[in-house]
């Protein structure tokens, strides 16, 4: 190869070389550059130091309550009269009467029954609590058999309060067979401060 020919190629050659070195420079200063903003800002993956649990839980103090102690003795009554409580309700039966009720379904079939609508009026000047009203009646007289309840499609059920004023009723189904002898009883059980009200009379 003679010296003419060898000259352009070795141009070509320093040319290629100073464009790596070029390039190797400008990819050094973008790596550079980046390590420094990386170390600058915080780790998006460094875990943050716990907080410390409490090692004991403190127990809540109870709120004071005062005890509800209900009166043993329940108050009878014949079934037309009308009771008067100290705690602002006066209760009434509607009516009782003689009817056949109850579905033929497990555990309950149709029969005689006696149908009892209870009156609860408001005499106070709060709110009476009636959500826990409850009614059972037993037959045969002193030997008090509980007669179960059944169901029907007009029965019901008190509301939960009943303004001050205000009169609400329900109505209650209780299996009672006709042949039963003795009185029925009619328990009512409205508040937890009083005694059971009881009323008594013949079956209808």
């Amino acid at each position: 190869m003679s010296e003419s020919e060898s000259a352009p190629r070795t141009r070509r050659i320093w040319i290629w070389v100073a464009v790596a070195v070029v390039a190797i420079a400008v990819a050094v200063g973008v790596w550079a550059f980046t390590a420094g903003q990386l170390a600058a800002s915080p780790s998006s993956t460094a875990s943050e130091t716990p907080t410390p649990q409490p090692t004991e839980v403190e127990t809540p103090t109870p709120g004071a309550t005062a005890p509800v102690e209900k009166p043993d003795d329940a108050t009878e009554t014949p079934l037309d009269e009308v009771v008067e409580l100290d705690q602002g309700a006066s209760i009434k039966l509607v009516s009782v009467e003689a009817v056949t009720a109850g579905r033929d379904i497990p555990g309950e079939s149709s029969g005689p029954a006696v149908k009892v609508v209870l009156s609860v009026t408001n005499t106070g000047d709060k709110p009476l609590d009636t959500g826990g009203v409850s009614v059972n009646l037993t037959y045969d007289g002193d030997d008090r058999t509980p007669a179960p309840a059944v169901s029907a499609d007009d029965a019901t059920v008190l509301p939960a309060s009943i303004a001050p004023g205000e009169s609400a009723e329900a109505s209650f189904y209780f299996a009672v067979p006709v042949a039963s002898d003795g009185d029925i009883r009619i328990m009512v059980d409205i508040l937890a401060a009083e005694s059971d009200v009881v009323f008594v009379g013949a079956r209808p």
